[in-house]
């Protein structure tokens, strides 16, 4: 009788990058559809979006450690100017103090078009204000931590921000928890 194989792992892309983040010492907490979808209780409450959100520590030090790390796991690194984007193929010091000063944000293109983005600055909160509340979740299979807004931060966040998509998604994460 043949032994049989056990199924491949097959690891959650953003956290092989979270991983790498950790371990480049980066400092950053996972936000937004991506940071509520931790606290679903059931697969119908987690909801489907195009990127993954991190909110970076806003420090010139940390931006270039999190672009190095980004790059390191094979993303390609944009700034986002207005409706257009440009490639950060280096990233100096003064470099990351300007993108912090302008409160940018780095979007990361990854393997199979994996998109990240690290905000430096979000609706309602600073850094340390959403880190107050925010909760270690474990990759047990990668052996590692990282943390996540609290819920009721994020959805904070969200209304705070007001923006369309934030108010659709309010009104559908609202309709999902009652049931209707």
């Amino acid at each position: 009788m043949k032994k049989r194989k056990s199924p491949t792992f097959l690891p959650n892309p953003y956290h092989l990058l979270l991983r790498g983040l950790t371990r480049a010492r980066v400092e950053y907490i996972v936000i937004g559809v991506s940071g509520i979808n931790y606290f679903a209780k059931d697969a119908r409450q987690v909801l489907s979006t195009a990127d993954y959100d991190l909110f970076l520590r806003p420090t010139p030090e940390n931006v270039v450690r999190a672009w190095k790390a980004f790059r390191k796991s094979g993303y390609a690194v944009v700034v986002r100017q207005g409706d257009h984007t440009r490639a950060l193929r280096r990233l100096t010091p003064p470099a990351g103090a300007r993108l912090v000063k302008q409160g940018r944000t780095l979007v990361a293109v990854g393997p199979y078009q994996l998109l990240v983005e690290g905000l430096l600055a979000v609706s309602g909160f600073t850094f340390d204000e959403l880190k107050r509340k925010a909760v270690f979740m474990r990759d047990r299979k990668l052996d590692f931590r990282f943390l996540v807004g609290s819920l009721e931060d994020l959805l904070e966040s969200k209304r705070i921000a007001n923006r369309g998509k934030d108010r659709l998604f309010l009104a559908r994460y609202k309709r999902l928890l009652l049931g209707d």
